[in-house]
């Protein structure tokens, strides 16, 4: 039996998403599964994941950024994400290495938590427990090439569509690389 769905707010100019109300009795299962789907289907093996080229062994000897980029599509970063930014960043081109250090600054200020504002982080300032930002980035990127690439970088080199918003567009064709590159390149 279908559930039965009653949109609750018809007014398409505002931005907040549509709430629905749903009869659960009409949406629950009558019976729920009882056998591991794992089990219940023999072509669903429970095994360690791999890579298709490399071997675990290899991969442990590999240094950290090598591991992370074998992870990355490069080919898409460097001939769309690198390009799209290119043409929306003041200053000089965006380069794959300098990605990759904004990339290392993005995933070390995440390390920390309560840090704001981002601004903190290169702070002229002594470094101090109690506040600001617990290391100073200026000697590895300017804040202002920073702030320049944050405000640059796009991950499509597509247009949105004219028909309707599409509020995943921006991250739609990375999206889609990254699973195709997995696909491609490892076995879960």
């Amino acid at each position: 039996m279908t559930p039965t769905v009653t949109a609750t707010n018809n007014d398409s100019d505002t931005q907040a998403a549509d709430i629905a109300q749903v009869d659960i009795k009409q949406a629950a299962p009558k019976t729920l599964p009882t056998t591991c789907l794992c089990k219940a289907n023999s072509n669903i093996k429970d095994e360690k994941g791999k890579w298709k080229f490399f071997s675990w062994p290899l991969i442990a000897d590999m240094e950290l950024l090598d591991v992370f980029r074998m992870c990355m599509p490069e080919g898409f970063i460097l001939h769309t994400m690198i390009p799209a930014t290119n043409k929306h960043i003041e200053g000089e081109h965006l380069t794959m290495p300098e990605l990759y250090k904004w990339l290392g600054r993005l995933f070390f200020m995440a390390c920390f938590d309560g840090i704001l504002p981002m601004t903190e982080w290169w702070s002229k300032r002594p470094i101090s427990m109690f506040e600001g930002a617990p290391f100073r980035l200026n000697e590895l990127m300017s804040l202002s090439r920073f702030q320049a690439i944050n405000k640059a970088i796009r991950s499509t080199n597509k247009s949105p569509p004219t028909d309707f918003h599409d509020s995943f567009h921006d991250m739609r064709q990375l999206h889609s690389t990254f699973n195709d590159h997995y696909a491609q390149n490892y076995l879960p």
